[in-house]
Order: structure tokens, then C-alpha cells, then sequence
């Protein structure tokens, strides 16, 4: 039996756990990623190398906005026809989400080669971190059609039911970058820059991967170019569903550009201490990614197929584990702040700062577990406007304000607790969503039983 198949009947805690091991092992290891690179940046000792690195968050964002748009947006549609049987179109999908992305990746690079000085300024580079940002990011834009691609591909495997691919694939790619950062950095001694080239060779390899799963014909899908074309509808239902999280994404970017710039006055160290924090947030954020994304196509495949006490079910248990996740994380990176901060850089000055960042920022991370699963739901659900709201709460309605105002009243303390009040501030407007919709699928549960 295929993978897909499985969604509509392995029972739901086993279910998500059979998905939610692989899919988070593949975003812990997406997360190392991109630690793996301020690791060794840090060894280097230059405040200045941890800041270019730092303000390439916000371009890294703009590329996973994209890989995201099609992935999600593509993976949400190719479950939802699996689940109604609609293989072929399910294939003509996976064809023209997966060209259009390689497609838009090379205009990425083109554009981001030709305007990149001028980018990295945009981003808040200091005089001193202007070099470091230029030869660090002009390998990220030229790895770009393979970052987007590879993104996509893996939401569409992920689509199958097939995780564990997905996840060999990511770790491929961490290990080769892992094995080429101190190559690189130190015996070819290219600093910062090796660090950039280490991760295009190791994204090259990733992609390269995933797309042996349909070579070699291991899925469900048959992926050929003949079912490559433009077509409307097919566009219109990815990006109806992929489009809050590019918009999501690229509000992150926007705000971590804000971030940069209201730390830029108080020094390096302390956006050197902001980029560390940020890292360290991502091993968080990534696994409720991971336990979302599992969460996704067993939402999305048991919609399709009408079977609505499962996508309930799922709901509420995913809801319960990502919860009791986040509070545990919380605890342990506020009781050990200075020990992790450490491990990143020997600098007292980027540390003491980095401490009271992480501290602050994980009073309330447990409400972005809520959010992220909520977003989800209505992503696997085909509903566009909630999705769409959700995903524009936290980073374009609350946080940017926050930025702007509350460092004119509480200095530095107002650059971390921006994100605090932004964040409690989402999760409030999370739950009104949330709570306003949810009798919809109610209704549905009863129609079903009716009929029946």
C-alpha cells in the first residue's frame, strides 16, 4: 500500500508520530543548517563575519518564501487530489509547480547578482560588515534556483506521505555542508565566503536528490515534463493556499531587516547577539514546522476524502503536542541562556547581550506553536482568507509597529520585547480566528453523519 493511502487510516497519535519523527528529524537538521554556519563564522572571532551572516537572515527568508509558496501551496493540492483519487492531475500539478519554481529561482539569482551591493546595504550592513555581507551572500543568490527548488520538491514528497525521504534528503545536505564549512573557511581560507560556498555545493546535492525520487520512480507520482503548462487553475489553487505563507516569510524577512536596523546603533555585538538568538530560536520554530507539516497532509488528505472526525482528531492532538514542545524548549534555553550563547561565541560583549535577548524572546514562544498549527490547518484546508490573515498577524500587524515604537521608549529592552507583545498579541488574534471558524468543520462533521 502507498504511503498516501496510510493517511486515510492509520490512526491518528501513530499517525502523526510515523510522519512527525522523519518531518522533524529533516527540520532539526534543516535548523543545524543554518547554525552549522554561525558555528564556524564564530570561530573566525569577528563580530563582523557573525553580522554578515546575521543580515542574510532576512534574503534567506525571501528564497524559503518562495520554496514555500510553491511547496505548500503544491503539497496542500497534490494531498487534497490523492485523497480524492485524482492522481494524474496530481501529477500534472507536481510538474508545473516544481518547472515554475526552478524558473523564478533563476531570475532570483540573476536579480540578486546584478543589484547585490545595493541589497546589502538595504539590509542594515554597517561599514564594517559591508564586506563580509557581500562575499557571504553572492554565493547565496546564485544557489537560490536550487534553495527554492528544493524546498518545493520536499513539500511535494511530503504530500505522498513519504517523510522519510524528505528527511535523508535534508540530512544529505547538512552533512556536506557540515564536512565542506571548515574546509573551506580554514584550509582554503575563504572566511566567511567558504562558509556561503559550502552551503551552495551541499544545496546543489540535496536537490539533486530529491529529484531521484521521481526518477526512479519511488512515489506515487510520475513526474514528466510533457505535464508541464500554463494552466490557470492549477496556479490558482497553489497560490491561493501557498501564497500566505510567501507573504509570511517575507514579512519575517522585513522585520529582521527592522530588527537589524534597531540594533545597528547599539553596536555589532548586539546584532552578532541577535543573529545567534535567532538561530538558536530556529531549532524551536523548525521542529514545530516539522510537527506541522506532518500535521498537513493528514489534514489535507482526510478533507479531501470527507472523512472530518480525523482532521478534528488530528487538530487537537497536534495542538497538545506542540504545546507541551514549546513550553519544554522555553524552560530549557532560560534556565541554560549562557551556556548555549557560549557555544556561539567567545565574546563577553555579544554573550551578556545575547542572554537577556533569549530570555526575553522565550517568555512567550509556546504561543507561536498555537499559530503555527492554526495557520496550517486552514492552509490544508483550502481556506485562503484565514491562512492569509494568520499569516500576516504576528510579523506585518503587530511586529513591525512594535519595532518602530517600543525602542523609542525603552531602548535596546525595546528591540527584545517587541517580539514579546507581538507575539502575545497573535496569539490572542489567533484564537478569535480560530474560534470563528472552527464551527464551520463542525457543521461539516454533522452533515456527513447526516447523510450517512
Amino acid at each position: 500500500m502507498k504511503s498516501a493511502d496510510l493517511l486515510g487510516e492509520i490512526p491518528i497519535p501513530k499517525l502523526l508520530k510515523k510522519l512527525s519523527i522523519p518531518a522533524i528529524t529533516a527540520m532539526l537538521v534543516n535548523a543545524i543548517y543554518n547554525i552549522v554556519d554561525t558555528f564556524f563564522v564564530g570561530l573566525l572571532g569577528d563580530s563582523g563575519a557573525i553580522g554578515a551572516v546575521t543580515i542574510s537572515f532576512p534574503l534567506f527568508f525571501i528564497v524559503a518564501a518562495i520554496g514555500q509558496t510553491f511547496g505548500i501551496g503544491g503539497g496542500a493540492y497534490i494531498s487534497r487530489l490523492l485523497g480524492e483519487g485524482r492522481e494524474r492531475y496530481a501529477e500534472k500539478v507536481l510538474v508545473v509547480a516544481t518547472v515554475t519554481s526552478i524558473i523564478i529561482g533563476i531570475i532570483l539569482s540573476f536579480t540578486g547578482t546584478v543589484f547585490l551591493e545595493d541589497i546589502v546595504r538595504a539590509l542594515g550592513a554597517s561599514p564594517t560588515i559591508m564586506a563580509h555581507g557581500t562575499n557571504y551572500m553572492k554565493y547565496i543568490v546564485i544557489g537560490a534556483p536550487f534553495a527554492i527548488t528544493g524546498m518545493a520538491l520536499n513539500n511535494f514528497i511530503r504530500a505522498e506521505g513519504s517523510t522519510r525521504y524528505s528527511m535523508i534528503a535534508i540530512i544529505l545536505g547538512v552533512s556536506i555542508n557540515m564536512a565542506l564549512d571548515p574546509l573551506f573557511m580554514f584550509v582554503f581560507k575563504m572566511g566567511v565566503a567558504g562558509a556561503a560556498v559550502a552551503t551552495l555545493i551541499s544545496q546543489i546535492f540535496s536537490t539533486v536528490f530529491l529529484f531521484n525520487y521521481y526518477w526512479s520512480c519511488k512515489g506515487k507520482l510520475v513526474f514528466s515534463l510533457w505535464n508541464f503548462y500554463i494552466n490557470r487553475e492549477i496556479y490558482s489553487k497553489i497560490l491561493k493556499v501557498g501564497l500566505p505563507s510567501f507573504i509570511r516569510q517575507c514579512l519575517g524577512g522585513v522585520a529582521l531587516a527592522f530588527i537589524n536596523g534597531a540594533c545597528s546603533p547599539y553596536g555589532d555585538e548586539a546584532v552578532a547577539a541577535f543573529g545567534i538568538v535567532c538561530r538558536m530560536l530556529s531549532l524551536g520554530t523548525f521542529v514545530l514546522f516539522g510537527i506541522a507539516q506532518a500535521f498537513q497532509p493528514i489534514v489535507a488528505y482526510n478533507f479531501g476524502a470527507r472523512n472530518y472526525h480525523r482532521v478534528r482528531e488530528a487538530l487537537f492532538y497536534t495542538i497538545k503536542i506542540a504545546n507541551l514542545f514549546s513550553l519544554g524548549l522555553s524552560v530549557l534555553f532560560i534556565s541554560f541562556a549562557r551556556p548555549i550563547l557560549e557555544v556561539f561565541s567567545t565574546d563577553p560583549g555579544v554573550v551578556g547581550i545575547g542572554v537577556k535577548i533569549l530570555k526575553g524572546v522565550m517568555i512567550v514562544f509556546a504561543a507561536n506553536s498555537f499559530q503555527i498549527i492554526i495557520t496550517t490547518l486552514f492552509q490544508a484546508l483550502g481556506r485562503a482568507r484565514e491562512a492569509f490573515i494568520l499569516s500576516i498577524s504576528r510579523q506585518g500587524i503587530f511586529l513591525a509597529p512594535c519595532i518602530i515604537i517600543l525602542p523609542r521608549l525603552l531602548g535596546f529592552y525595546g528591540v527584545i520585547y517587541s517580539q514579546v507583545v507581538a507575539d502575545l498579541l497573535a496569539l490572542i488574534f489567533t484564537g478569535v480566528i480560530f474560534w470563528k471558524a472552527k464551527g464551520n468543520l463542525n457543521r461539516e462533521e454533522k452533515s456527513q453523519i447526516v447523510r450517512a
